[in-house]
């Protein structure tokens, strides 16, 4: 059926036919609380790309994206559609895809070649490739126009060399995109190129942290003489500020879009469940702080669901999707100090109660959120500068080039930026 023809109703009954097929329905109780976790990382990555690549055959891999690349070229409102039908069901969580199918096609999408959308879009959606983001520095922090990985011209290609850190997944992932800079004649601003990596290639070599969970979500990346063709750089050269700003402003969304959170994660509704089973609602403080987060919770969601619906109609992301991130930061922490609260010592005693102390991995990783995605610091600045359009903060004069601002000066403007 043509997308100018297809009917909600009828789209509908098509997802439901496929989830029916494919999965079973899911039901409220102490299975929610189950982690992927809980199985071998390798397990839970197959997993994801299996369910993406069979959503994908399906013509429900990228509702709105191009037909050229394996898109349905439908609205919003049916891939909003697809998602709230989806959460119904107990499939993989694709969640460790997001960075690829959000942050780095929109850039691709956006920016890049004939060659290289052809090359990585339809990879991205099948699932047959994961992506990382390969962004932030040891030196810059948050700021990212201070990048000092250095990219130079090699024949009809490119060499990459320098560090980059606290990379989400890069152990896992097959492709990374690179801010790199590739003049330092020109301001700090206007000298940087952005090129998709092969993980894989010779030169790369990725090192994981372990965090405060005991699990590795990042990494150290080290890139010696990495080679990459041209045809892997996405916009023009020396322009990647603007194709970073899309990947930064979609970046941001897919952090706020967690915001739609599932039942099985971090959310007012799941810890209802534990609390309810824990019969803990009796407490009137309980309910009341209970009460105030799910409130918060639905803001935020309604926030998110505009601000998607804005890019999913085509519109470049703005400046105010840092308002998305921002809720969702504060929300996580409300919700896992609640929780803390709640549920007392048990959230941290694993006494063989297998509904509370899952929240104690949440508790650890939760507060991370007001660094992930850009810390709330630079989300301010941005919501000041360029929505509510207050004074710019003082910062290193932006008209000098990257080759004459000292070393010191760059890292300090990067610890004071975040």
């Amino acid at each position: 059926m043509a997308a100018s023809t297809l009917s909600l109703e009828a789209f509908a009954g098509e997802v439901t036919a496929f989830l029916d097929a494919r999965a079973q329905r899911r039901t409220i109780g102490a299975e929610d609380q189950v982690h992927e976790d809980d199985y071998a990382e390798a397990e839970v990555v197959a997993a994801a790309k299996a369910w993406q690549h069979e959503r994908f055959e399906a013509g429900l891999g990228w509702i709105t994206g191009p037909a050229e690349y394996g898109g349905r070229e439908l609205s919003v409102d049916f891939e909003r559609r697809y998602r709230e039908l989806e959460k119904d069901y107990e499939v993989p969580n694709t969640a460790l895809l997001g960075a690829g199918l959000t942050i780095i096609a929109s850039a691709i999408l956006a920016h890049g070649s004939d060659t290289g959308r052809a090359k990585y879009l339809p990879g991205l959606f099948s699932g047959d490739i994961v992506a990382c983001q390969l962004f932030s520095e040891p030196s810059t922090g948050s700021d990212l126009a201070g990048v000092q990985t250095r990219a130079v011209p090699d024949g009809d290609g490119w060499l990459i060399t320098g560090q980059k850190v606290w990379t989400s997944g890069a152990h896992r992932s097959d492709v990374g995109e690179a801010v790199c800079r590739t003049n330092l004649d020109v301001p700090k601003h206007k000298g940087i190129t952005i090129f998709m990596v092969d993980m894989s290639a010779p030169g790369v070599e990725i090192r994981p942290l372990r965090d405060a969970t005991g699990e590795v979500h990042f990494n150290e990346v080290f890139l010696t003489d990495v080679r990459v063709s041209d045809d892997d750089r996405v916009g023009p050269v020396d322009d990647g500020w603007r194709v970073l700003n899309t990947s930064l402003m979609n970046e941001r969304a897919l952090v706020g879009d967690m915001n739609e959170g599932r039942r099985d994660r971090a959310t007012p509704d799941a810890l209802l469940d534990v609390m309810r089973e824990l019969s803990l609602l009796d407490d009137p403080l309980l309910r009341d702080g209970l009460a105030d987060l799910i409130v918060r919770f639905r803001v935020a969601e309604s926030l998110t669901k505009h601000m998607n619906a804005r890019l999913q109609r085509g519109e470049m992301p703005g400046p105010e999707m840092s308002m998305t991130k921002l809720t969702f930061s504060d929300n996580q922490e409300r919700l896992v100090n609640f929780a803390a609260t709640a549920l007392g010592a048990a959230i941290t005693a694993d006494s063989g109660d297998e509904l509370s102390f899952p929240w104690a991995q949440r508790l650890l990783s939760g507060r991370s959120m007001r660094i992930a995605g850009g810390t709330d610091e630079i989300q301010r600045t941005i919501l000041g500068e360029r929505v509510l359009h207050l004074p710019r903060d003082q910062s290193i004069d932006n008209s000098v080039p990257f080759r004459d601002i000292p070393r010191s000066t760059r890292q300090a403007q990067a610890t004071e930026r975040g």
